[in-house]
């Protein structure tokens, strides 16, 4: 059954009147139950897993020596990734001198320690392969410190000291619909140990313990923002963070099968050090002389 977008594509022609309409209605209905959804999901979250975030009994995992590395993860390996994900990684290689460790499902386990509970329900299909990497870079980062990279990230040059210096670093959206929502997961930073990420980690953890079903595909942003509201120290390490956008950093995603321009590409190098890419895609989209092309001919 086609869906109501489908429909109004297939009929209504790009640019016109009716078109444009239905486009907004489109979007302010979209929006209105995005925010309904989110605002079930803060209410869960505050009363069943915000008291488990600020306990002192949680159990954590042991922290490890805080490293410098990078740690990127494709859990069937980046050899059997779609090209976008292996072109990331090659670009990714060749700009950056830090250690860069690939999580896998063959070696995750050398590196975290984890819940058997939480472990049953991903290897069962409960939790799915998105999720438990939300669960894999709070654990990585608590544990060991450094930096995460979603796979699909492309670097458009290296990543800025100032980033590597900061205690813990994660982009913020500016045109957030709801405040709970206003920080990324695609590129963190943190150190061995951190509060924060420990907060989050405690949450991840308990609401996984309860639940058998995702309630918001952003779980991990709803707990990041609980966890730097918790207590004074929580808030001021969030206060001392520095501030860069998502939105300067997802431009090349919208459009990745444009024709290319190579102005306009200098201008999206100059914006961001990075550009958070997506192999979700047909592959009838791809076609030469886009960004897409460009990228993958690098």
């Amino acid at each position: 059954m086609k869906s109501v977008k489908e429909i109004v594509r297939q009929r209504l022609k790009k640019g016109e009147v009716t078109y444009v309409v239905f486009r907004y209605l489109y979007r302010m209905v979209h929006d209105f139950g995005d925010l309904a959804k989110g605002c079930f999901t803060y209410v869960y979250l505050k009363h069943k897993v915000m008291p488990i975030m600020k306990s002192t009994n949680s159990s954590l995992p042991p922290v490890m020596d805080d490293v410098n590395v990078i740690w990127v993860c494709w859990l069937q390996g980046i050899e059997q990734a779609p090209d976008i994900v292996k072109k990331c990684y090659k670009r990714l290689t060749a700009l950056e001198n830090y250690r860069i460790i690939v999580i896998t499902n063959d070696n995750f386990k050398d590196y975290v320690n984890i819940p058997d509970y939480i472990l049953d329900k991903y290897n069962k299909g409960i939790i799915t392969p998105a999720h438990f990497s939300d669960i894999l870079r709070a654990t990585l980062l608590y544990q060991h410190g450094g930096l995460w990279l979603d796979a699909t990230i492309y670097l458009t040059s290296v990543i800025p000291q100032d980033v590597w210096e900061e205690k813990l670093f994660a982009f913020r959206w500016d045109n957030s619909l709801v405040p709970w929502d206003s920080f990324s997961s695609h590129f963190l930073r943190a150190h061995a140990g951190d509060i924060v990420l420990g907060s989050v980690l405690k949450g991840l953890w308990e609401y996984w313990e309860k639940n058998t079903e995702m309630r918001n595909y952003f779980l991990f942003h709803y707990l990041f923002y609980f966890a730097i509201h918790l207590d004074e120290k929580s808030r001021a390490i969030a206060h001392d963070m520095l501030t860069m956008y998502s939105e300067e950093n997802h431009i090349l995603q919208s459009m990745l099968f444009d024709d290319y321009n190579s102005k306009t590409w200098k201008w999206i190098e100059r914006i961001s050090f990075m550009q958070k890419l997506t192999y979700k895609f047909s592959e009838q989209k791809i076609k030469k002389k886009t960004y897409y092309m460009h990228i993958m001919s690098q």
